[in-house]
């Protein structure tokens, strides 16, 4: 995988290189212990941005690995769709299925809690999902994502449905 998400401003990123190599990101340095572990910290500040490192072993050899990371934007995957009429926050469904569409970054697990119920459903390679709920219920409908960084579910959108 050359993409690395993250909800994180830093992120940490360990590895191994040939025992005695040299490695380089942006031209400087990294130190590489004896075993060839090393660990780079990495502030992130952009929504997306490259990491580009080279190894050189000893030999005059050269490895070159190049990685983009994302930092998720919570607005960006925050836009919901629905075939439900929304008011202040609450979800008015005359017709079922109640369909919830969406937009996330790609192949991104989105966890929907309606009432009691629990639906998973992952974005496509572009970014899109979608859900039809058969079941009316007058609940709570709460749609999160998890965080790349430690699976922990973030809500980006809370609901109430009701009948109209």
């Amino acid at each position: 995988n050359t993409v690395i998400y993250t909800m994180k401003n830093k992120i940490r990123l360990e590895g191994e290189t040939e025992s005695g190599a040299t490695l380089y990101h942006e031209g400087k340095s990294i130190a590489v212990n004896k075993a060839g572990k090393f660990v780079l910290l990495l502030p992130i500040n952009q929504e997306k941005q490259k990491l580009s490192l080279e190894a050189k072993d000893q030999a005059g050899n050269r490895e070159r690995l190049a990685l983009d990371i994302v930092k998720y934007d919570l607005k960006k995957i925050g836009t919901i769709r629905t075939n439900a009429k929304l008011r202040e926050n609450a979800l008015f469904v005359s017709n079922m299925p109640l369909q919830i569409y969406g937009k996330a970054y790609p192949y991104q697990k989105i966890m929907i809690r309606y009432g009691k119920t629990d639906y998973a459903v992952n974005s496509d390679a572009e970014g899109n999902w979608a859900i039809a709920i058969q079941e009316f219920e007058q609940a709570s409908l709460t749609i999160s994502i998890f965080s790349p960084d430690d699976g922990s579910p973030v809500t980006i959108k809370s609901f109430s449905v009701k009948k109209p």
